[in-house]
C-alpha cells in the first residue's frame, strides 16, 4: 500500500510540475509576442521617421541650386575638374586616383550592409547598370554563389525546354 501512495505522489506531483511548465510557456509565448509587436512597432516608427526625412532631403535637393549643395565624396565626381590650370576637364574618377578600391564580397550575412557597401562602390567606379548584376555575381561566395549557379543552370535549362517546345509545336504539321 506504500508503493501504491508514493506513485500517487509522484503523478500528483509531476502533474502539478506539467501545469507550472504549461504556466511558464504560456508566459513566455506572452511576452514574445509583447516584445514582437514593441519591436514592430518600433521599427514602423524608425521607418516611417527615416521616409519622412528622406522626403525633406529631397526636396530640399529637388529646390535648391547645384550651387548650394554641398560637396561630398558621392557628388563630388561630377563637380570636381583637374586643377592644373585646364578649365572644364572633369577628373572621371577622383575615389580611385590614389586609392584602390575592392568590391565588397556576399557571403550570405547582413545582405543590407552589403547593399549599400556595393552601391557605394559602383557609383565610386561609375559602373553602368547592366554590368552591375554581373559584377555582384562575380563576388558572391558561399551559399549566395551556389544559389546563383543553381539559377543560372536552371534559367539555361528553362530557355532550351523552352526553345525546344516553341520548335516542336512549329514543326508539328511536317512530322504528321
Amino acid at each position: 500500500m506504500t508503493d501504491g501512495g508514493v506513485q500517487t505522489r509522484i503523478q500528483k506531483d509531476v502533474t502539478t510540475l506539467q501545469k507550472e511548465i504549461q504556466r511558464i510557456d504560456f508566459a513566455i509565448e506572452q511576452s514574445l509576442e509583447q516584445l514582437r509587436n514593441e519591436f514592430k512597432t518600433s521599427i514602423d516608427a524608425v521607418g516611417a521617421e527615416m521616409r519622412q526625412r528622406f522626403s525633406q532631403v529631397m526636396l530640399k535637393l529637388g529646390t535648391s541650386s547645384s550651387s548650394q549643395i554641398h560637396e561630398t565624396p558621392i557628388n563630388a565626381s561630377t563637380s570636381r575638374t583637374v586643377e592644373s590650370g585646364q578649365q572644364g576637364i572633369t577628373d572621371t574618377k577622383p575615389f580611385t586616383k590614389h586609392s584602390k578600391l575592392h568590391c565588397p564580397r556576399f557571403n550570405g550575412e547582413d545582405f543590407l550592409g552589403w547593399r549599400l557597401k556595393i552601391e557605394q562602390f559602383f557609383e565610386a567606379e561609375e559602373t553602368e547598370a547592366n554590368n552591375k548584376v554581373r559584377i555582384a555575381m562575380m563576388h558572391f561566395e558561399g551559399r549566395p554563389l551556389q544559389w546563383h549557379q543553381r539559377f543560372m543552370r536552371d534559367k539555361h535549362d528553362l530557355q532550351e525546354l523552352t526553345l525546344l517546345m516553341i520548335t516542336m509545336r512549329n514543326l508539328k504539321p511536317c512530322l504528321v
